[in-house]
């Protein structure tokens, strides 16, 4: 896990996946704004001519457009808990 941006109105933490390309991650952001937003944004890039080609065609005939799955490493789970429960915001009594 890194810390990739430090902005006034939100924090992005970078997720590699369990299997170590580095084509495969998952950004978590964080917003700072108060509404307790939480953005995951996955990352799948590279594969070769074959694999593209592979993944349109499974979009197409079966409407699945990927064939991977991201899997956090070990060391990554503490850090992604401890970042999503210092995310939420208790909601307030009326």
């Amino acid at each position: 896990m890194e810390k990739i941006y430090d902005f006034s109105d939100a924090d992005i933490y970078r997720f590699h996946c369990d299997c170590y390309e580095p084509s495969h991650s998952i950004d978590v952001e964080i917003q700072k704004n108060g509404a307790g937003e939480i953005i995951f944004t996955f990352y799948d890039h590279g594969g070769s001519l074959g694999q593209k080609l592979k993944w349109c065609w499974l979009m197409i005939t079966k409407g699945r457009g990927y064939n991977h799955d991201w899997v956090i490493r070990g060391e990554d789970v503490t850090n992604l808990i401890d970042i999503l429960k210092s995310s939420i915001h208790p909601k307030k009594e009326e």
